[in-house]
């Protein structure tokens, strides 16, 4: 919410524990939907490229026509889930934490997503929900980036040691 994007941190810790506690359910849920479309969400990258492809021919705007709808944005936040549960068991030192942002225009800003102790973090909802609206914009025209974005974030997010 706007509390929670302005910095509240305690919003935010908030956040964090329930979706930690709620992880496994929102993949469960995602994974019974995308496998009546064929997609197994076994981590693999080929599953990872259809997710994907799913995701792009199917995402569709909300009421406004200005966002994605809300049943998109859920969508965003179980696929983020997912593809952290992933990064975290294929790359060590890697845990769901409070990214922490510096813009000038907000100093403050606070997110969930995916960090490792070398300090690098990947703010995993804001990449998936900012993806899903340059494709609904048509801001998305490369091919390869479009079908593989998932896989590339599930199998090259952080640079080595």
């Amino acid at each position: 919410g706007r509390k929670a994007a302005e910095g509240d941190l305690a919003i935010i810790r908030a956040g964090l524990r329930k979706m930690l506690s709620q992880r496994e359910k929102r993949i469960r849920k995602l994974s019974r939907f995308v496998s009546t479309y064929g997609i197994q969400l076994d981590g693999s990258y080929e599953e990872a490229v259809k997710l994907c492809n799913f995701f792009i021919e199917n995402i569709e705007f909300g009421p406004k026509n200005e966002w994605m709808s809300s049943n998109w944005l859920e969508f965003c936040i179980d696929t983020g889930v997912f593809i952290g549960e992933v990064i975290r068991t294929r790359v060590p030192n890697t845990e769901w934490g409070i990214v922490e942002e510096t813009w000038d225009s907000h100093p403050d800003y606070h997110e969930i997503g995916i960090l490792k102790n070398t300090g690098q973090y990947i703010p995993i909802y804001k990449s998936i929900i900012v993806f899903g609206n340059s494709v609904l914009l048509g801001h998305v025209v490369d091919d390869d980036l479009r079908s593989t974005f998932f896989a590339r974030m599930m199998f090259s997010s952080f640079s080595a040691d």
